[in-house]
């Protein structure tokens, strides 16, 4: 730093900000320009003032512009080096991974997709971030909860051949035209649901279908004829189903199905006859998977 430095600040500054004043709360006097690194956080302030022409302020003696200016550049010169020769980035603290980042890991360990919304509550966020340390805190029951979703995972990633058989239903929304495609289904369908479903074992599993049901019990749209509902397994078609006309007036009968462990995509769609705007033909309600 130039000697200059401390003739400005004494010319300029400390006549107002020194230990008897205490202008704005603020005294230079015992300050030294030559150790900035001392006081680094004031002299991040005084740099401020300067650079936004607050201080000195309006009608007070100033220094010439080029003086002020080379003040400053010096000033922050030696602060960046101070800060250089001593970095100090904080203390970090201990971070879990959010849902999100807890199904990656699982998925790129194991190969199973979780759907970590079931497992656990939502993650806190800030400033619409939910992968920060400082609110990602661990609670008794959040620990539980991580305890728990370790047993079912593990359980899902081992197998069991002794598990009792069970089911899963999967909803479509009844406002969910089945008019359109819809993106990740085979082309030439329409409606219908996508499904990523974990199989816990090498077995023989069981399909059902609802189809929407009107107000009197019967099958929305169950009167048009000819129409068709594909069953396909991770892209594969396994079997179309006739479910207009007569055969529309019940839900489709079961369908079985032998397949490995791990997870598989489950498509059922309606096959598109026309690419003409027709109304909502059927409308499905639900798809049931039954272990076996």
């Amino acid at each position: 730093m130039q000697s200059g430095s401390s003739q400005l600040l004494n010319t300029y500054c400390i006549t107002c900000h020194n230990e008897r004043l205490k202008t704005g709360g603020l005294s230079l006097e015992k300050l030294d320009v030559q150790r900035v690194g001392e006081n680094a956080e004031t002299w991040e302030k005084v740099i401020r003032k300067l650079r936004s022409g607050m201080m000195p302020p309006s009608g007070a003696q100033r220094p010439d512009r080029t003086t002020l200016d080379v003040f400053m550049t010096s000033l922050e010169a030696a602060l960046d080096g101070v800060a250089e020769a001593r970095p100090n980035s904080g203390t970090r603290a201990l971070q879990r991974l959010n849902r999100t980042e807890y199904g990656n890991a699982i998925r790129d360990l194991i190969g199973l997709e979780i759907d970590t919304s079931l497992l656990f509550p939502g993650d806190d966020s800030s400033d619409g971030f939910d992968n920060i340390a400082d609110v990602l805190r661990v609670s008794p029951a959040l620990l539980e909860r991580y305890v728990s979703a370790a047993a079912k995972i593990s359980r899902m990633a081992v197998g069991n051949p002794s598990i009792a058989p069970t089911s899963t239903t999967y909803r479509v929304r009844s406002d969910l035209s089945q008019n359109d495609h819809i993106e990740g289904l085979p082309l030439g369908t329409r409606g219908g649901i996508l499904i990523e479903h974990n199989f816990p074992l090498d077995a023989e599993y069981a399909f059902k279908f609802g189809l929407l049901k009107t107000a009197v019990g019967a099958i929305f749209g169950g009167g048009a004829p000819d129409e068709q509902l594909e069953l396909s397994v991770d892209g594969l078609r396994i079997q179309l189903i006739k479910v207009g006309g007569t055969a529309g007036r019940e839900d489709p009968s079961e369908i079985r199905r032998s397949l490995k462990a791990g997870p598989h995509r489950i498509e059922v769609a309606f096959l598109r006859k026309t690419a003409a705007v027709v109304d909502d033909v059927f409308q499905p309600s639900a798809r049931t998977t039954t272990d076996v």
